[in-house]
């Protein structure tokens, strides 16, 4: 059953849909079963259907912030568990990626999501074939967002990457964000994370390091 935080989290899609992996972390968490060996992909919990699950790895030490930009499959490389502690408020109980096919840009999403306890922060990052489907593929997401759930809120954030939008649900937060021609969207939810919006300072140092390391 989908308590109150996975509900949040399935009602807050933006950009590249990482509330989609959202909804997977956070029903766990607030199950209290990320300690597991498996964690199920997005699309099985939202599609219902049968789909293969994803490994849960320790999370990673170190983020991987001086060498060249690694292939997408790697995104939990991007974050250390450090970081992931920074935003999340405590150490992540673990990083799991995963891929799932792009619905609105095409192509493939690869994601990370950092368990903690009643709380996850998600990573997601698809590549496009140029920086305008980039900015075409963030502009649709927001705008599905903006139609499907009229309580969230949006603003655009100067500064961040080719483009940016800091989006805000009642449970969940997080920025959308072009740089070249990829997108990526970082992102808090959960029950334990109190006011979404006071997490903004913290998810938007976290997305400054991921532009330059995208």
């Amino acid at each position: 059953m989908i308590g109150r935080a996975g509900l949040a989290a399935r009602a807050l899609r933006f950009g590249i849909r990482p509330m989609r992996i959202l909804v997977t972390a956070l029903v766990l968490a607030a199950c209290g079963s990320a300690t597991g060996p498996l964690i199920p992909t997005p699309t099985s919990l939202i599609g219902g259907a049968e789909s293969p699950t994803q490994t849960v790895n320790p999370a990673p030490e170190t983020a991987e912030a001086a060498a060249p930009s690694p292939p997408l499959g790697d995104v939990c490389a991007l974050i250390s568990s450090d970081e992931a502690a920074a935003v999340l408020g405590a150490s992540p109980l673990a990083a799991s990626p995963g891929e799932e096919p792009d619905d609105i840009g095409g192509g493939t999403l690869h994601f990370c999501t950092y368990l903690g306890s009643g709380a996850a922060l998600v990573l997601s990052v698809a590549e496009t074939a140029s920086a305008d489907a980039a900015r075409q593929s963030a502009e649709a997401g927001v705008a599905r967002m903006q139609a499907e759930d009229l309580a969230a809120t949006t603003a655009s954030e100067p500064g961040l990457g080719d483009g940016a939008t800091w989006v805000v649900t009642p449970n969940a937060a997080g920025y959308t964000v072009i740089t070249g021609n990829r997108v990526f969207s970082v992102s808090l939810g959960g029950q334990a994370i109190g006011d979404p919006a006071s997490h903004r300072a913290a998810l938007l140092a976290l997305a400054l390091k991921l532009v330059d390391r995208l």
